[in-house]
């Protein structure tokens, strides 16, 4: 058993494949003529958006491409409506009017606590599961309990996976031939996929699609979807601003909204301090004692977070240090250096080896 938590500007591929696990060479070459059938798997009591989230990606892939790249199944044991766990009903076909060995990819995407693990009790469920993620070019899982369930399937040991930050713990626990990552949105670990669950399955099916598709067409689509930005695998669960959201008082919880709308502007520990209404010896003090981290620090963590979110964007060196708040590309490649002992180049570069 083992929790892994990697800092926040980690890699979180495995490059090594996982053991019997190679990739099925006539499906990776597979025309672009020919849909390729995703079957998304729903169990009583799923998170709505692990299911919409990921179909949302794939729709919106083929109204970028003008045709057909993928043929979206929404699937469940018996068919029929499932109910999530937000009362909203989700109509699914049976599993038996799929064939299993037809499936490109398989994404167990939601369960309530223990159904997708009783429904892998049932041999028909069983069967069809271990049939599909054997015959698959990829598959995964979009939350704690579907990969709970895939861990007593018998089919992820060794793997490198993630959950949910509230489940890491238990599932590394439950499942102790796995390694699991307790801080990144989504890992990629040979045709193994997991994420944390909830909008991180959007990320992760981008990201797929990326793969798929090209870079180009994955950002079309998070701008169609009217995402702030396409989040890479390692950014950690919990941003910077939601975490100084729950520490901060009343005092500042207003500046740190402020401070992540305007990034791109300079920022001082005077000019912070008078947007408090505050002396910057007392703002100095009060915001240290209250988030544990001086102000210039805190800026600065916000700044190299969204740095990554647009690292992989297609932006210039110089729009994205610009953007991010720093003059020039070599005050960002600094700014790296001195936070993470690498560069926003040398990031990219390894990223693409990786990939």
């Amino acid at each position: 058993m083992s929790v892994e938590v990697y800092p926040s500007f980690a890699m979180v591929r495995n490059d090594k494949l996982w053991s019997n696990c190679a990739m099925s060479p006539g499906k990776s070459n597979q025309t672009m003529q020919s849909p390729r059938t995703i079957a998304l798997l729903v169990f009583e009591g799923a998170q709505i958006l692990n299911i919409t989230g990921s179909a949302a990606v794939f729709a919106a892939a083929n109204n970028v491409a003008g045709h057909p790249v993928y043929g979206i199944h929404i699937l469940s044991p018996t068919g029929g409506p499932i109910e999530s766990m937000s009362a909203i009903t989700i109509s699914t076909d049976s599993i038996s009017t799929l064939a299993p060995d037809s499936v490109d990819t398989v994404i167990f995407t939601g369960s309530g606590d223990h159904a997708a693990a009783d429904a892998f009790e049932q041999p028909a469920m069983r069967e069809w599961a271990l049939r599909a993620i054997s015959a698959c070019r990829r598959f995964g899982s979009s939350s704690a309990p579907a990969t709970e369930a895939l861990g007593r399937l018998g089919v992820l040991d060794g793997a490198r996976v993630t959950a949910h930050w509230s489940a890491c713990a238990s599932l590394a626990r439950e499942i102790p031939g796995i390694s699991v990552v307790a801080d990144a949105i989504y890992i990629e670990h040979g045709r193994l996929w997991t994420s944390a669950g909830v909008s991180t399955g959007i990320d992760m099916t981008l990201q797929m699609v990326a793969r798929d598709l090209g870079e180009s067409v994955a950002n079309e689509i998070a701008r169609r979807l009217v995402l702030e930005t396409r989040r890479p695998g390692y950014q950690p669960q919990v941003s910077g601003v939601v975490a100084a959201l729950k520490k901060a008082d009343n005092d500042f919880s207003e500046l740190i909204g402020w401070i992540k709308a305007h990034l791109s502007q300079p920022m001082s520990v005077e000019s912070l301090a008078a947007r408090a209404m505050m002396s910057p010896r007392n703002f100095q003090r009060k915001f240290n004692a209250c988030l544990g981290q001086p102000p210039a620090r805190f800026v600065e963590s916000l700044r190299l977070q969204h740095a990554h979110g647009l690292l992989s964007s297609g932006l210039s060196a110089k729009i994205i240090a610009n953007t991010c708040g720093y003059p020039n590309p070599q005050q960002l490649a600094k700014a790296f250096q001195r936070r993470y002992g690498s560069t926003p180049a040398r990031f990219l570069r390894d990223r693409q080896v990786q990939g």
